[in-house]
Parts: C-alpha cells; sequence; structure tokens
C-alpha cells in the first residue's frame, strides 16, 4: 500500500502551454518531495494537456486528468482536490513559478501551528517574461487577516497551503456558482476551522499579462468588486466574523469610490487603497 504524500499540489489548467512548463518544473525543483501534483486541464485548445502528460511520463508523482468539456476553474479545482491524498493542500496556478522552499516552509510551518488552518505568504509581482514589478506583502497575524480581508485580499490563495486534516469529509470546497470570486468564498468558509497566517517570505512569482484570466482587469472590475462584496456580507451572517469599526467606515468609503469610478481606474484605486490599509 501506498503511503498518501504530505502535500498535494492543486493545479487547475487551461490554455497554459506558454507558461506551465515554469510552473511544474517550480514544483519539481521544491526541496521538500513528500508530494504529489494533480493537474487538471479544462480541456485547452492548446497543446497544455500533452505537455503535463509528458512531465507525468517523467515522474509518478504527477497526476495529470482532463475535463471532456470546459468547466470553469472552480469546478476543476473540486475535481482535483477530490483525487488527492495530501494532508495539506497547496494551491498553485498554471501561470506562475513557486519557489524552492515553499512547500517545506508551508507545510513544516502547518505542522508546528496545528491551530492553522491556512497559510500565506508574500507574493513578487512579475511580468510575462518573470521580470518583477513588485513585492506584495501581506498581514501576519489572524485578526488582521480578517479584518482587512473586508477591504482586500489578505492571503494571495495561489500562494496557500490548507491544512485538510482540520475540514469535514464533505467540506464544500469552491462554488462553481461564483465565477469571479470563488477565492473568497473560500476563504470565507474555512474561517470556522481555523487560524489564518502568512508568512514573511516570497513563496511565488505571480505573473501579471494582458489577457490573464485570473486577473480582475479581464473582468468587469465593478461587477467583480460587487460579488465579492455579497460573499464578504454573507460571510459576516453566516460565520459571525467581526469587523471592525475603522474597517466598516472603510468599506463605505471604498463602495462609493468604486461606484462612481469608471471601469478603468477601479485596479489603480485597489492598489493605491491598499498602500495604505496594510500600513
Amino acid at each position: 500500500m501506498n503511503k498518501s504524500p504530505l502535500v498535494s499540489v492543486i493545479m487547475a489548467s487551461y490554455n497554459s502551454e506558454k507558461y506551465i512548463p515554469d510552473a511544474i518544473e517550480s514544483i519539481l525543483s521544491q526541496t521538500m518531495k513528500d508530494f504529489e501534483l494533480i493537474i487538471y486541464d479544462d480541456s485547452s485548445t492548446d497543446k497544455t494537456f500533452q505537455i503535463a502528460q509528458e512531465y507525468a511520463k517523467g515522474d509518478s508523482r504527477i497526476v495529470v486528468c482532463r475535463n471532456e468539456k470546459n468547466l470553469g476553474v472552480s469546478e476543476t479545482s473540486n475535481k482535483a482536490i477530490s483525487i488527492s491524498k495530501g494532508k495539506y493542500i497547496c494551491k498553485m496556478d498554471s501561470d506562475d513559478v513557486s519557489y524552492p522552499y515553499r512547500l517545506e516552509v508551508q507545510s513544516s510551518f502547518l505542522e508546528n501551528n496545528p491551530d492553522v488552518v491556512m497559510v500565506g505568504g508574500n507574493v513578487l509581482m512579475v511580468n510575462e517574461d518573470l521580470t518583477p514589478i513588485q513585492e506584495k506583502k501581506f498581514p501576519k497575524k489572524h485578526e488582521e487577516i480578517i479584518d482587512a480581508s473586508f477591504l482586500l485580499v489578505t492571503v494571495q490563495q495561489g500562494a496557500s497551503m490548507i491544512n485538510r486534516s482540520k475540514l469535514p469529509s464533505n467540506f464544500p470546497w469552491y462554488d462553481p456558482e461564483i465565477r469571479t470570486g470563488e477565492d473568497w468564498d473560500l476563504f470565507y468558509k474555512l474561517a470556522p476551522y481555523g487560524k489564518f497566517a502568512n508568512i514573511d517570505k516570497i513563496m511565488i512569482k505571480y505573473r501579471r499579462y494582458k489577457g490573464q484570466s485570473k486577473s480582475l482587469s479581464s473582468y468587469n472590475p465593478k461587477e467583480v468588486f460587487y460579488t465579492i462584496e455579497k460573499v464578504r456580507d454573507r460571510a459576516i451572517k453566516k460565520y459571525g466574523l467581526k469587523v471592525s469599526y475603522k474597517r466598516r467606515i472603510q468599506r463605505l468609503i471604498q463602495r462609493a469610490i468604486i461606484k462612481i469610478l469608471p471601469n478603468h481606474l477601479v485596479i489603480r484605486v485597489f492598489y493605491i487603497l491598499r498602500k495604505f490599509v496594510l500600513k
């Protein structure tokens, strides 16, 4: 009987032929070797699936599956998680690059902090060719991570690891009905099961480029914002999460600003706001 890996790396992929080799190789180059890499292709129309298959031929830790039709990232991620075996779930986007120490550092942190359900880390924003743009830092303490999440991303899910052993077997992972705020929804679903944390170290290189499907700017930014606001409001009511008076005021100001701004300025305002909120 084969021993289950400590970490399951989940990679939902779609038309990533240009970038997925970097993503896969960054996992295969990890200092911690006790993992499985599950690549679940969402019916790509390019060579993404074939590239993943070639890597799987050379490493038994890689499992490659494919949807017969395009289902979206939420349902595809759920299918990947359903066949995973690791104690810890590591989310990895197929166009990002993990630093070699990522799995070792995050799994060790979770082993030593059993009260934490999700741990993230800092992110190096890069362009299409992996040229650095800026480092994105996040709050470290649970209370601040929760409080600031009602304004901004406070755990980058593509740079996170989840302690699945703290969750029930029927835990509802990603909601396929939420197509542009699924990460936020999952974040709040995890809240009742443990604390959140971020390690003050860069975990991934996060690509930003034109046409990037995971970027808010690829959608209608205002529509995405209001979708996420609904997720936040639901989380407050459902899980009884506490929001400070300061954050409540900032939310009202943020909503007012977003309402009057044209779409093309919304993303800029988010980045400016982030500098003030996370000081």
